[in-house]
């Protein structure tokens, strides 16, 4: 005679021996299992053979842990993604605030900067901040993208061409022009800040659409 609860007993060390790891997804999958034989069963299948469908509707062990493998690296990969967006953000915040306190106490290369230049700084920082910190909420302006690989290729494209512009406004640029100090230490702000703050922004932005997208 048919033993349904020793059935789901065997299936469920099936899956512990596929791999499936963890208490919780096991007692959730369980669950999964015991509700679809429940409403097979009340459909008019005897329990041998809603136990049968159950487990196919459920899935093989194999392709469950697929699966699992699969969402687990998805998560992984995003979980990494917020670290990595929380350290760039808190690193530019601790950058903005080191360059307003050259701005304000005019230390070194500064001292010669006036109240006006002094405000365009303080121009060039909010920037930075505000573009690096709207991809925080900017994402829905982006289109997600489930591949992580194309991500870190727009982002990786994004990096070198900052690095190119830094390239060129460093070593092209600014040789052109007569500046005195303080105008010099201004423009390289302008230069270096707000094309990062762009830069971090765009990249926060496309994460943060395929993070969104994945847990809508």
């Amino acid at each position: 005679m048919f033993d349904l609860e020793k059935a789901i007993a065997e299936w469920r060390r099936q899956m512990e021996a596929s791999g499936i790891r963890g208490d919780q997804v096991l007692h959730e999958l369980e669950n999964h299992l015991r509700e679809e034989i429940e409403r097979q069963v009340k459909s008019g299948m005897d329990a041998e053979a809603a136990f049968e469908s159950a487990t196919q509707k459920v899935g093989a062990a194999e392709s469950l842990k697929i699966e699992f493998e699969k969402a687990t690296k998805e998560m992984r990969a995003v979980k990494e993604a917020r670290i990595a967006q929380g350290v760039s953000l808190v690193v530019i915040g601790l950058f903005a605030i080191y360059i307003a306190m050259f701005l304000v106490l005019k230390k070194g290369a500064f001292s010669e900067v006036s109240l006006g230049q002094q405000i365009s700084g303080f121009t060039a920082l909010a920037l930075m901040l505000i573009f690096g910190f709207a991809g925080l909420h900017a994402h829905k302006f982006f289109p997600a993208i489930g591949r992580k690989q194309v991500r870190d290729m727009i982002c990786a494209s994004t990096c070198m061409a900052l690095v190119a512009w830094w390239t060129i406004f460093f070593w092209v640029i600014l040789p052109r022009f007569e500046y005195t100090l303080g105008q010099l230490c201004i423009a390289t702000v302008w230069g270096f800040t707000t094309p990062f703050g762009i830069m971090l922004g765009l990249c926060t932005s496309i994460e943060n659409a395929a993070r969104k997208s994945l847990h809508a």
